[in-house]
């Protein structure tokens, strides 16, 4: 089993860290910034997967 690279586990971090956001803004701001990550990124579904529970949450 090939162990992770340190990229990967900051990648990895950060898109944790993006799923778990839930304040308006901030979910607002990182849906819109979005496409600076390619389009099968980690952090680029997390930031969808917040914005939907912060609908959900309401």
């Amino acid at each position: 089993m090939e162990e992770k690279t340190t990229e990967e586990k900051l990648i990895d971090l950060e898109a944790k860290l993006l799923e778990q956001e839930h304040r308006f803004f901030p979910v607002w701001v990182n849906f819109f910034r979005r496409n600076k990550y390619d389009k099968y990124d980690k952090r680029r579904t997390s930031t969808i997967k917040a914005l939907i529970w912060s609908f959900i949450g309401f």
